[in-house]
């Protein structure tokens, strides 16, 4: 899966997750992070912002640490309710300006 942070300057893409499918679990996802122009994007700092929309609520912020270059290990996110799960993944370049990017699953039973 690929999604654009909301100014269209990094492209995210996960590349994977454990459990997958999403399941009712802490998950831990492994994301490329690049620029506008393909280049991997080193030494950004990445925060996951697990939203349960059916309850309206946040759990614990993980942050993502860079395994290797434009490559963030992003975990545990605490998905461990059946729902529509929003995680807002909060991207802050090396010396560049935060914005957001995310994805949406919902979790079964």
């Amino acid at each position: 899966m690929t999604t654009w942070t909301e100014n269209d300057a990094i492209e995210v893409e996960l590349l994977s997750a454990a459990p997958a499918p999403p399941a009712n679990a802490a998950a831990v996802w492994t994301l490329a992070l690049s620029d506008a122009m393909g280049a991997p994007l080193e030494g950004a700092s990445l925060l996951g912002i697990p939203y349960m929309e059916d309850h309206g609520h946040v759990r614990a912020t993980p942050v993502g640490e860079e395994i290797e270059p434009g490559v963030y290990e992003l975990g545990p996110l605490g998905l461990t309710m059946p729902g529509l799960w929003l995680v807002t993944l909060r991207i802050a370049p090396a010396g560049g300006e935060q914005t957001d990017a995310g994805f949406a699953f919902c979790i079964d039973d």
